[in-house]
């Protein structure tokens, strides 16, 4: 998987009134308040209600009104500036051919719209008890990164007038499982997340990382996220009207095609020799894990100290063997 010859967009306003759309509703109303990913509130909208940036102004109902950004409930719609940093992003992948995409992979359908899992980006919080776990083994050094990274905005979500920072997450690997860290940034200053917690603005708090689902859409040959995946990225410049330029020459374009699409689809390739190799990640911390077991088998194992030293050793070995051939002998086993 790979993000090359991909490009990514925003929703179109007249994509709004096709079936998809209108599926994103449907999802809202069988109980799911917010259609976004706890990083999407994480990362700028906090407990606001969602507002989902779409990529051109319209018009609804009649009014003679730009609207940049609406409201995802059944009847309202409210106004807001596209520079303002706490819209939810919900990305549209662009394909050459819908049916083609639908045949190379897994497909489902879900309320009459055709459902697919397709690559992998950080959505729901940890719980509490794999939050601590994770921050204990993070403060102790002891979790391993696989090499891939996620990149989000580091100007706070309040602020309309600095320009787009890069802040760059690492991933980490506990058991089977892979997170990033992140220090949160709602606009309201706190937010809730679906693990019951109250996090207030630069709390630490942990996010799973897990394929992400899109929706897709023959009709123009999209793809798009069915949750929110992200937000606090300013679609333009606060002293610029936001859509008075060409969508390729703003902000939000230029983080969607330089970051995001990276971060959803790119493999991480790394030297066979780094340890950091996912595979090599769960092998190394299992080794690691049994070491510790037997060291605190010394004191049950009087008279045998040789014996367990021995094989302590000989797991000392085949770890720093597998570390040296880059666990490529075991990559399938």
């Amino acid at each position: 998987m790979t993000s090359k010859g991909k490009t990514l967009d925003l929703l179109q306003i007249e994509q709004m009134n096709s079936k998809v759309a209108r599926c994103l509703y449907l999802f809202k109303n069988k109980g799911n308040h917010f259609l976004g990913t706890d990083f999407a509130k994480a990362t700028g909208i906090g407990d606001l209600p969602e507002l989902l940036l779409t990529k051109s102004p319209g018009i609804f109902s009649g009014e003679e009104k730009k609207i940049y950004g609406f409201y995802l409930s059944e009847d309202e719609f409210r106004v807001k500036p596209g520079y303002n940093r706490f819209f939810a992003i919900c990305p549209v992948l662009h394909m050459e051919s819908t049916m083609d995409f639908i045949k190379d992979h897994f497909s489902y359908e879900e309320e009459g719209i055709k459902v697919i899992k397709y690559g992998f980006y950080p959505q729901e919080v940890a719980s509490l008890s794999q939050s601590l776990e994770l921050e204990t083994y993070y403060q102790q050094n002891r979790l391993l990164k696989t090499g891939k990274q996620y990149v989000v905005d580091k100007v706070s979500s309040l602020d309309v007038y600095r320009p787009f920072k890069p802040l760059v997450l690492e991933e980490y690997q506990m058991n089977d499982d892979r997170f990033i860290r992140y220090h949160v940034n709602p606009s309201t200053l706190q937010v809730t997340l679906s693990n019951g917690k109250n996090y207030h603005l630069h709390d630490v708090a942990w996010f799973k990382v897990s394929p992400v689902t899109w929706l897709i859409d023959p009709n123009t040959s999209t793809i798009i996220s069915q949750k929110s995946l992200l937000s606090g990225i300013q679609y333009n410049l606060h002293d610029d009207d936001v859509y008075s330029h060409s969508f390729q020459y703003t902000i939000m374009y230029q983080f969607l095609n330089t970051y995001l699409v990276h971060d959803l689809f790119d493999e991480v390739e790394l030297d066979k020799n780094n340890n950091t190799l996912p595979n090599g990640n769960k092998i190394d911390r299992d080794l690691t894990f049994i070491k510790e077991r037997l060291n605190l088998l010394k004191p049950f194992v009087l008279g045998h100290e040789d014996s367990l030293e021995s094989i302590m050793e000989r797991v000392s070995h085949v770890q720093a063997t597998l570390q040296s051939e880059g666990y490529q002998k075991v990559k399938k086993g």
